[in-house]
């Protein structure tokens, strides 16, 4: 090597070359040495080296998450590509789009559905959901296409991606989205669900329901052709129903309860007066109705704000405390109650209510306002513990997987 750099450079001597020779050798010693151990400023080096190499191994791992990632969406998009060209009824409108014109459709209807829901979509496939070529004719005369809606499991490949190949391979009517399902993400299903329906078809409607619903179709039909002419319109019915209704339907009870308890006194000139301060139990039963329907206006606003939405375990924790005071509250003016009505010797009660019927009746009609606000969070405590639980997918049978 030093030979060639001193022909190439053709000048020097052999003095020269013996310098360089002798600088060699220093260099070697100094290897050596560092070899050996002998050198802290190569052993700082030796060690920078080392941090270099271990930076470089979290690289490569990193990539090789990020290679198999990509494997994964690759994966979902050829199977995507595949729904569309081969499994899915809308090839043909993915032919006419290749010839420069895409069909116009009414609308498309989702149905929202989840691995656990199999019951629910045989439910709807047996009553108002077209199946074969009843459904084929419904795309080609009227225009109307329906799918059930669903992503993919966290495990990809697993059993229940594999349990939705195989009902998709029977049925020919679903729809799969590039989203892993989840209770907590169902609005960015819901995001990615209309990002894809109006990708694949150009209709006039786009329509979200749920499979717990059941749709008439000739009446949905209907009701959209009077919004044809109307751009940009959204129809929709997010904030109304059954749990809100309730919801703020306890309010005016709760305020009911507390006015005819507050306000519920009774003179006599042989007794005295009587009010409602001198029963504890009825002022539990006002504090614990103040408590209720603070409670219900704050849950009917929280429905309104989207980062609340999803808090599904707040709700089902608060409802059943609120549940159960109330029942408290309730049986202690019951006994309250029974004893002004019959009386117990045993416990010094005579029966008040002889003596002061108005006291008596106006309690009455509170407890029974206040029985109607619990039953109203009775519902309310279910509808939140099926919606709390449901983030759990029960296990899917092999026989599911194999029909």
């Amino acid at each position: 090597m030093l030979k060639l750099k001193y022909l190439k450079e053709g000048i020097g001597d052999e003095p020269e070359v013996k310098n360089i020779s002798r600088t060699a050798r220093i260099e070697y010693e100094k290897l050596k040495l560092t070899a050996e151990g002998c050198n802290p400023q190569i052993k700082r080096e030796s060690k920078d080296i080392m941090g270099e190499v271990s930076k470089t191994h979290d690289a490569i791992h990193t990539l090789d998450k990020a290679i198999s990632n990509l494997e994964m969406e690759l994966a979902a998009a050829r199977a995507a590509q595949d729904y569309l060209l081969n499994g899915s009824p809308v090839s043909d409108s993915v032919k006419i789009a290749e010839s420069g014109r895409r069909r116009k459709y009414l609308m498309v209807v989702g149905i929202n559905t989840a691995f656990s829901s199999r019951k629910r979509r045989d439910s709807v496939r047996a009553t108002w959901m077209p199946q074969g070529d009843k459904r084929k004719k419904l795309e080609a005369e009227k225009g109307i296409i329906i799918r059930f809606v669903i992503g993919h499991s966290a495990t990809s490949g697993g059993i229940l991606d594999r349990a939705i190949e195989a009902e998709e391979k029977k049925h020919g009517d679903l729809l799969r989205l590039e989203h892993v399902e989840g209770y907590l993400e169902l609005s960015e299903k819901t995001k990615t669900y209309f990002a894809t329906v109006v990708a694949l078809w150009d209709a006039d409607f786009y329509v979200k329901v749920d499979d717990d619903v059941h749709v008439n179709i000739a009446t949905l039909g209907a009701t959209l052709a009077r919004h044809w002419s109307k751009r940009m319109v959204y129809i929709g019915c997010m904030k109304s129903g059954p749990v809100l209704a309730q919801k703020l339907s306890v309010i005016p009870l709760s305020v009911g309860t507390i006015w005819l308890t507050v306000t519920n006194q009774q003179e006599n000139s042989s007794y005295g007066d009587l009010k409602f301060i001198n029963f504890n139990g009825l002022k539990y039963m006002v504090c614990i109705s103040a408590i209720c329907g603070g409670y219900a206006l704050l849950a009917a606003i929280a429905s309104w704000i989207r980062c609340l939405v999803s808090k599904a375990w707040f709700f089902f924790v608060s409802d059943q405390i609120v549940a159960y005071l109330i029942l408290t509250s309730g049986a202690a003016v019951s006994e309250i109650l029974y004893l002004a009505y019959n009386g117990d010797k045993t416990v010094t009660w005579s029966e008040a209510c002889n003596s002061y019927g108005k006291f008596c009746s106006r309690m009455k009609v509170a407890l029974i306002l206040h029985g109607l606000a619990l039953c109203c969070f009775i519902v309310l405590s279910l509808i939140s513990a099926f919606r709390a639980f449901s983030v759990f997918q029960p296990p899917v049978s092999s026989k599911e997987v194999e029909g």
